[in-house]
């Protein structure tokens, strides 16, 4: 069966390691569900750290940066699904948005639920039930309508337990790792270096390059490109032109803004706005 055909991506996998071609913090341009069927994993999505165990569901938007790290010498199993933001706008309704729980959060927030037995089982029926779509005779009548059929149901599920459950509480961080993650967050257009972090915190800055490092799982500069680049998206889905883009983001380097841009998101800032943005 050709790939090209569907729009979702979707796979199960076990292996020791969560990402081989994504090691580190990374950044999508669809929405993931991540279903955990057996493994101990911390799951990191932007300033949270999740401590995920089997029957656990991920719920990941296009702007939050993530990374699953496995806690034990033991292989893990999980299944995947990406889905476009492009299928979501062909199939939602003006009452029933199917990215509303991708979407209608803060990013980094309310991003793992626990499931019971019954609810697992339904999202792996579904899967299975894809897998022998997609596995079928490309001829086969029907084939692309029942297997977008098969997604919107997943995604009209998901939000309903997502309307009804509550959510997987994050870890909690120390004090210095946490008002790192803040002011970050809080003062993203503006100069900010690990001298100034050293400062503000009158701390050494190697410890708390290392302190950080040990509790997120990330450096302090990986975490603040990431962030930038993720309010780079927004404020490209918002209609804000490139320049602004930038200096909205803490970027001061016009030319330097475009080649992260592109090597986070495979994407020149104009190039994503024309295929991303919300008023398109």
């Amino acid at each position: 069966m050709d790939d090209t055909a569907y729009d979702v991506i979707f796979q199960k996998l076990s292996s020791y390691h969560a990402y081989d071609n994504y090691p580190n913090y990374h950044i999508h341009n669809f929405y993931e569900i991540y279903l955990l069927l057996e493994g101990d994993i911390n799951f990191y999505v932007q300033q949270s750290c999740y401590h995920v165990t089997s029957c656990s569901l991920a719920i990941i938007n296009s702007l939050e940066p993530h990374k699953a790290s496995n806690n034990k010498n033991a292989v893990f199993s999980r299944i995947y699904f990406h889905i476009p933001p492009s299928f979501m706008e062909k199939y939602s309704l003006a009452n029933t948005d199917l990215s509303h729980c991708f979407t209608n959060r803060c990013v980094g927030n309310n991003n793992i639920l626990s499931l019971t037995k019954h609810e697992e089982k339904y999202i792996i029926d579904i899967y299975n039930n894809l897998l022998q779509v997609k596995n079928s005779d490309n001829n086969n009548f029907g084939n692309k309508l029942l297997f977008d059929t098969y997604i919107i149901q997943l995604l009209i599920y998901i939000n309903k337990l997502y309307k009804g459950q509550s959510f997987a509480a994050p870890k909690e961080y120390s004090h210095d790792v946490q008002f790192i993650i803040d002011y970050i967050d809080s003062h993203i257009t503006e100069n900010i270096s690990l001298d100034i972090l050293s400062k503000k915190l009158s701390r050494d800055k190697y410890y708390l390059s290392h302190k950080f490092k040990k509790e997120t799982d990330t450096s302090i500069l990986h975490y603040l490109i990431l962030s930038r680049i993720s309010k780079a998206k927004q404020l490209l889905q918002e209609g804000l032109n490139v320049t602004e883009t930038c200096y909205n983001c803490g970027f001061y380097d016009y030319s330097n803004f475009i080649t992260t841009f592109k090597k986070i998101t495979g994407y020149t800032p104009k190039k994503y706005q024309q295929n991303f943005s919300l008023n398109r």
